[in-house]
C-alpha cells in the first residue's frame, strides 16, 4: 500500500459509522509489525482510527504471523467459513487482486461474505511497476473496471489517486535507493525478481497511481 491510498481508504472509511462497518474483514492485512512499523502509514491512517472508533477489525493473511487473525487462503473452504462466522459488514480488500489468478471469483468472495448494505473497499495499481507478491498477474484496472469485478456493488466513492514517484521515495528514503541497486547488480532470488527491480525505473519521475473504490452491497 502507498501512502497517499491509506489517506484515501482512512478518509473515506471515516464517513460511516461505526454500526455501518463493523464488523470488518482486512483481507491480506500482513502482520502487525508491517502495519505499525513497516508501513506505519497503515495503522495511522486505517487501523488506528478505525479500532478508537470501536470498529471490530479481523485480519486476515496467508501468511501466520502476529497479529493475523485468521491465516489462511480466502478460496480454502475451511478459511472462509471462519470468515463467515464473524458476520462481517464490510470488507478491505486492498493490493490483491492482481496477485491472484482468479480475481473475479475473490471479488464475489467479497461480496458474498459481508451483510446486505455493508461494504467494499477495493485498491488495485493503476499505473505501477511489476511487483512479485508472489506473482503479479499486471491486473491494472480503471475505476469502471474495478467496480465491475463486484456484482451487485454500488459505487459511493471513487478515484484514480497519485502517489508520488520512485524518485520521490529515493529522496525520502535512501535506504530504499541501496536496495534498489542491490537488486539491480544482483539477479536474487530469480530472473522475475530482476525484472521488477528493472521496471520500476520507469517510475523514477512518473507518478504512482491507485485504482480506488468503495461499494455498498
Amino acid at each position: 500500500m502507498l501512502l497517499n491510498e491509506a489517506k484515501w481508504i482512512g478518509n473515506v472509511l471515516n464517513s460511516y459509522s461505526v454500526e455501518q462497518l463493523t464488523p470488518l474483514v482486512n483481507l491480506g492485512s500482513a502482520t502487525k509489525n508491517f502495519r505499525e512499523k513497516g508501513q506505519s502509514f497503515i495503522y495511522e491512517f486505517i487501523i488506528h482510527p478505525l479500532e478508537k472508533r470501536g470498529v471490530t477489525i479481523v485480519h486476515v493473511d496467508i501468511e501466520p504471523g502476529q497479529g493475523v487473525d485468521i491465516v489462511g487462503d480466502i478460496f480454502d473452504e475451511d478459511i472462509y467459513s471462519q470468515i463467515l462466522s464473524h458476520n462481517p459488514k464490510s470488507v478491505i480488500c486492498a493490493n490483491i487482486l492482481e496477485h491472484v489468478i482468479a480475481p473475479h471469483k475473490m471479488a464475489n468472495l467479497c461480496v458474498d461474505m459481508i451483510q446486505r448494505n455493508g461494504f467494499i473497499v477495493a485498491t488495485v495499481p493503476y499505473s505501477f511497476p511489476f511487483h512479485l507478491a508472489p506473482i503479479d498477474t499486471m491486473f491494472r484496472p480503471t475505476v469502471e473496471e474495478l467496480a465491475d469485478m463486484f456484482p451487485g456493488g454500488e459505487i459511493q466513492a471513487s478515484e484514480i489517486v497519485n502517489c508520488g514517484t520512485f524518485g520521490q521515495q529515493i529522496v525520502i528514503s535512501p535506504k530504499v535507493f541501496f536496495k534498489h541497486i542491490v537488486k539491480m547488480l544482483i539477479p536474487w532470488p530469480t530472473a522475475q525478481h530482476w525484472k521488477a527491480a528493472m521496471h520500476r525505473n520507469l517510475w523514477l519521475f512518473k507518478e504512482y497511481q491507485t485504482t480506488c473504490v468503495v461499494l455498498k452491497k
